[in-house]
Parts: C-alpha cells; structure tokens; sequence
C-alpha cells in the first residue's frame, strides 16, 4: 500500500488527476512535478528541482523515474494472480515508409521486453504482449532484434508443420459453443463426408481458400451457413458441396476487400495490376502469359514499371504464389508469402498461380489457361 500510495500521488502531483489525458502527458507545455515520494537516486545526487521540472529536462532523468516507477508497480502486484497487459491491432494506420510509425514500433516491443523482465526477476506473474503481424515485423531493424527473436517471440500459426493448432479445432469448439453447448463438436457432425471436385475433402477446399487466419475460416463458414439457409436446409441437415460453392462468391468479395484494406498504402496503382490478372481468365499462368497480358492492358500502367515488378508486388501480398519444382521430397508446389514469411520472390519462376480465394471476385473462369 506505501508503493500504491507514492504511485498515486505521483501521477495527482504531476498531472492534477488519478485519470490523466494520456495524449497530453509528453506535451512541452506540462511540468512533471516529483516530490519526495519517488526516492530516485540519480535525481536526488543531481541536485534536480523537482518541483518544477519542464518538460523538455526529462529525458535527462527519464530512465531513473520509469526504473523507480516500475519498481513501485511490480511491488503492488498480488503475486498469486496472472496480470496481462496486451496491445493489439497495431497495423493500423500503419505505413511502411513512416520512420516514426516504425520507431513507436520498436520502442514498445522493447519496453515490453525490459518490463517482462522486471516483473520475472520480482517473482510477479506479469506480461506485457504486443500483437504484431509477422510482415511487419520483418520490416524493423533495431538493436537485440534477434535475441528477441530467438527468446521472447512466439508465432502465431494454424495448419502448419510448425505447429499443432488447426483452423478446424477452432471451428470445432465455436460448433460445441453454438450447437451444443460443449467444448467442442466434431467438425463431421457439421460437414458431410462427400468430397469435393478433385476428391477434396471439404477443409481443404476452404482451408486452401483462406490466409490460413481465424477471421477468413469463420467468415467462409457463416457464408456457408448462409447458403444453407436459402435452400432451405432444415436443423439437423448438413453442409453440402453445394452449399460450400454457394459460399464462394460471397466470401471472394470478402477476402478482396481485406486485400483492399492491406494493399492501397503499399501500391497506390494496384487496381490496375488486379486488372491485369483478370484478364488471364485461369488460375494458373505463365510469366509469359503474364507479360502478354501486360502489353494488352500496357494503357493500365505507368511509365517503368515491369511485368516482373509487378508479379513481385502480387507476391509480397499473397496474391499470386509461384512454382517450386524439386526440394527434398521431390514434386513441385506453390508458394505463397501468407504460408511463410521468410520465402522471397523467385525472379526465375516461370509458373504462377492467383490464390484461389479470389477466383471468383476476379472472375476467373478456368484452372489452367488453355482448358
């Protein structure tokens, strides 16, 4: 409670309320008052005023107050509860060529860092978590990246060989939730077993269909359960192929617009690169094809740009993945950046293929061209 008390009035002291403007409390135009309730030893030997400390003095000081502060802080915590502090949705508003964006970025993952390790080395069950997505990541630099790399990041992955986790787990316990008020119910009490085309099972073709993220699969299963209903479908019934394609159109739009939502900061003209894959009509393409494409529609393009540059740019965005023939298993298979992103555009590729979640926003007709 003494802790709690120097913490409170700290922040009366400084800022006049328990419930400070938090967007004001950096500005130049405040002083950061701090009596003798925070004992800061740098503070004290300086000989500070810190009665009347403006503003711009504090990063001279700033580095023992938060020490103190944070001291204060993890000494008030109940050592028997978990406490989690989580920042999310930090991608908006996010621009690649903001420094400032990028540096805010930085200086919360680190702080994060340097706070965890407080609260672990006082005992306390305490977690600051930043929720950032992985391409972002990838575009900052800065000092002990690697060691946070390596020693506090955990990726969140579905359906993949790093990992246990499925999509259809997922799905499963929202089924138990709604249906029958278990923790899960099985993903064939909801879905026939009847394959799809190509003898697909059903999880696949949606699965395939998606970012392999949790908001794609449950927007593709309430377009399905959408489908269901217009014809019809009765309690007890379940999902049938036809309903799954009935969900198709539905969910493409869906999928283009978070596309849409991603892609306008990073490459203003890219409704006219969609426009170009478009108009191959199939899936699957060619660089060749590729490039003749773009000299139909050379009127959609500005000045420099390339057909490779272009499909690097649909690649960066998942758009398009590209052919890899042979690897340690043999065989050949399409990669995407959304499945890994560590893999870069192969500049010798010479097969593509469109996502097939946007086969039908695109209008893409067939598999392969030529069929």
């Amino acid at each position: 409670m003494g802790e709690l008390g120097k913490l409170e009035s700290f922040v009366v002291d400084s800022y006049g309320s328990r419930d400070p403007d938090v967007t004001q409390i950096f500005t130049p135009s405040k002083r950061l008052r701090i009596k003798p309730y925070l004992k800061i030893p740098y503070v004290v030997e300086g000989g500070f005023d810190m009665e009347r400390l403006p503003m711009e003095q504090l990063p001279r000081i700033f580095q023992e107050v938060n020490r103190t502060i944070s001291e204060a802080v993890i000494t008030c915590l109940n050592p028997t509860y978990d406490y989690f502090v989580c920042f999310d949705e930090l991608d908006r508003g996010f621009d690649p060529a903001d420094d400032r964006y990028k540096g805010m970025l930085m200086g919360l993952i680190l702080a994060a860092r340097a706070v965890n390790q407080v609260a672990r080395e006082a005992g306390r069950r305490f977690s600051v978590i930043v929720f950032l997505r992985d391409d972002i990541y990838q575009l900052l630099r800065f000092e002990d990246k690697n060691k946070i790399t390596e020693n506090f990041l955990s990726p969140i992955e579905w359906d993949s060989s790093k990992t246990k986790w499925t999509l259809q787990q997922l799905m499963e316990r929202r089924f138990g939730a709604t249906l029958s008020e278990t923790q899960s119910l099985d993903w064939g009490a909801v879905f026939d077993d009847q394959e799809m085309p190509g003898r697909q099972p059903k999880y696949r073709h949606i699965l395939d269909r998606t970012f392999r993220r949790p908001r794609d699969m449950i927007k593709f299963c309430n377009e399905i359960l959408s489908a269901y209903k217009r014809r019809s479908g009765s309690g007890g019934g379940k999902f049938a192929n036809e309903d799954i394609i009935a969900a198709r159109p539905a969910y493409s739009d869906y999928l283009l617009r978070e596309l849409q939502d991603e892609v306008h900061k990073h490459a203003p003209d890219y409704d006219d690169y969609l426009e170009i894959v478009k108009s191959l009509d199939a899936l699957q393409f060619s660089r060749d094809e590729f490039v003749e494409a773009c000299g139909r529609r050379k009127d959609l393009l500005k000045a420099g740009i390339t057909p490779a540059e272009i499909l690097r740019l649909l690649f960066e965005f998942s758009v398009v993945g590209y052919q890899r023939t042979g690897g340690v298993g043999g065989g050949s298979e399409y990669l995407y950046r959304y499945m890994d992103p560590t893999v870069r555009f192969d500049e010798a590729a010479s097969n593509f293929r469109v996502h097939p979640g946007f086969m039908e926003a695109f209008g893409l007709k067939k598999f392969r061209r030529g069929e």
